[in-house]
């Protein structure tokens, strides 16, 4: 388990929290190089209570998975950072924009059906072809797209 131990003040706090969920990173919380409290760092006090909300929400994937990188989904916009973990016959995939204003890609996880998701910021899905899901994010959004086997 690999932690972020750069992350110590308001600076770009939410591209950088959401960073942590995509990549299966725990938060090392030292704002201010362990002079201070989270207190005085409001914006990533509130990214990361809202993201440590998902992540308890799907702990079964995003804390007891394995993180499977780019594997086993399809993403087709490259500009959307997008990461899998895998439990069990459930796959989570992790998206967010960290540059830009608003892009959309379409996730298509072969053998799986869309389950439900959740998110943080300005996003939007809608079902595209073929069974896949159409995500749109807005710069700063991050979503969590939970899949289950077909079959199961």
């Amino acid at each position: 388990v690999f932690s972020d131990r750069d992350l110590r003040d308001d600076t770009d706090a939410v591209n950088r929290v959401n960073h942590t969920l995509l990549k299966g990173l725990r938060n090392d919380i030292e704002i201010y190089r362990c002079r201070d409290l989270i207190d005085k760092a409001p914006i990533y006090q509130n990214q990361l209570r809202a993201i440590n909300k998902i992540r308890a929400k799907y702990s079964d994937l995003l804390l007891e998975g394995t993180y499977r990188d780019t594997l086993d989904f399809v993403n087709e916009n490259g500009s959307v950072q997008a990461r899998s973990f895998r439990n069990g016959s459930s796959i989570a995939v992790v998206a967010t924009l960290f540059g830009g204003s608003e892009q959309t890609t379409v996730f298509r996880v072969p053998g799986y059906r869309f389950r439900e998701m959740e998110g943080i910021g300005e996003y939007k899905i809608k079902d595209a072809k073929d069974g896949g899901k159409s995500l749109s994010l807005k710069k700063g959004a991050i979503a969590v797209l939970v899949f289950d086997k077909e079959g199961k």
